[in-house]
């Protein structure tokens, strides 16, 4: 499953800064009409308390204005612009909405030596705007000032969780987008080392074909005892297996050049041919003659003892097949034959090791669209007896990306249910030309 980084949308990101531009107009709002509906003058008051009033008004409302505009240049300037709204809000009630915003904000950055400046600031602005602020009230300086040590407390732990929530979600975000990049890098490295040993596979093919129709050829320079049917039974033998050598190495060269897959030297590879002799029957016909250390890779000719090795080791298998399909099995191509024995082993395999002990079903149909499909198919063992049973199995999971892989270059497709009504099953589908 891929985890990408959400990016905020430009509608998102506005509204983020709106919403917090209201909400702190709103709470100065409020602040100023608690600090001046109480010290409104008597209608009979003096000239000189209606002027300083409206003066104290005027300063209020202007100061506020000025603290809310700078607000959002928090984001460049978060400290300056932070101490400019405290020392605006000791003389202007409007601009406590968007003080109390500029502490938080100020503290989800986590930075021991701002809070502390922030937070004597804010005690002071407090302090300055009830010293200025008419007497309206009785309550003693020690409880306004436990107060304002409450409230910034509080603020300053909001600003604080806010923060940590933030590192928690981008150290998050980060591992998930790490963890994504290593996952696609293996997934990257298993596709590649299932080309090579595509490759590697196709390579000891070709050694078989190749070998054979050295081995015949050089049968015809050397013997001069054969008949004309003997020479054209040999010449039909090497045109067949040079037909099939090349239709194979085409296969390779699609992968390669699709890929960009470097074939192994031939000397390098495990599987090649060591040595070849010649070798007659009684009759001396060359067709006879076979490799003396050829190793080709497995098809579903041996399909059979793969279902013999599987039932042996724990898990009983049945292998269902139409009469049609095994009479026509013979003309399967190897390399297609390869791929679904390769899908068939690893099924089974999986099987062995997450659903040891149950039955396996594995069944070869053929599609009216000319496709050969094998689907294996396993019930699921419970999850609380399979971490009984397979305490000690590591699922690596590359097993399947790499028949997908496997079976994708080669023109076919490959699907899995994990689930499936209580089982496990796997479908795998090759061309079947005519």
């Amino acid at each position: 499953m891929s985890v990408v980084a959400e990016v905020p949308s430009a509608a998102r990101l506005v509204w983020g800064h709106v919403w917090r531009m209201l909400l702190g107009i709103l709470g100065g709002f409020g602040a100023f009409l608690l600090a001046f509906s109480t010290s409104v003058p008597e209608p009979d008051a003096s000239v000189d308390e209606a002027g300083l009033f409206a003066l104290r008004l005027v300063v209020d409302v202007v100061l506020g204005v000025v603290a809310i505009t700078i607000y959002p240049l928090r984001r460049r300037k978060p400290l300056l612009v932070t101490c400019t709204i405290l020392l605006l809000s000791a003389l202007s009630s409007l601009a406590v909405g968007v003080g109390i915003l500029a502490v938080i904000s100020i503290a989800t950055r986590r930075r021991p030596r701002e809070i502390v400046l922030v937070t004597a600031l804010f005690l002071g602005s407090g302090f300055v705007d009830i010293t200025l602020r008419p007497a309206t009230n009785e309550e003693p300086l020690w409880q306004l000032a436990l107060v304002g040590v409450g409230s910034a407390t509080v603020l300053v732990l909001i600003g604080l969780y806010i923060g940590g929530r933030r590192q928690l979600l981008a150290s998050l975000r980060r591992q998930a987008e790490l963890s994504q990049r290593e996952q696609s890098a293996r997934e990257l490295a298993a596709k590649a080392d299932e080309r090579n040993r595509i490759a590697r596979e196709m390579h000891d093919a070709l050694a078989h074909r190749l070998s054979l129709v050295a081995l015949h050829a050089g049968a015809l320079s050397h013997r001069t005892d054969l008949s004309a049917e003997q020479t054209a039974a040999t010449a039909s033998t090497i045109r067949e297996n040079a037909h099939l050598a090349l239709a194979e190495l085409r296969e390779v060269l699609g992968i390669m050049r699709d890929h960009g897959v470097k074939p192994t030297s031939p000397g390098a590879d495990p599987g090649t041919v060591d040595e070849v002799n010649t070798v007659t029957t009684d009759g001396g016909a060359a067709s006879s003659i076979t490799p003396s250390s050829v190793r080709p890779q497995p098809t579903l000719a041996q399909l059979d003892e793969l279902i013999d090795s599987a039932t042996t080791a724990g898990n009983p298998v049945q292998l269902i097949m139409s009469p049609a399909v095994a009479g026509r099995l013979p003309t399967l191509p190897d390399g297609a034959g390869r791929h679904l024995y390769r899908v068939a082993q690893e099924a089974l395999t999986n099987a062995r090791k997450h659903a040891p002990g149950q039955p396996v079903t594995v069944e070869l149909t053929q599609t009216p669209g000319a496709h050969l499909v094998l689907t294996v198919t396993s019930d699921l063992v419970p999850p609380e007896e399979r971490g009984r049973q397979n305490a000690d199995a590591i699922p690596s999971g590359f097993g399947l990306a790499g028949l997908d892989e496997r079976l994708r270059l080669a023109g076919g497709d490959f699907d899995i249910i994990p689930n499936d009504n209580g089982r496990f099953v796997v479908h795998a589908a090759l061309p079947w030309p005519t």
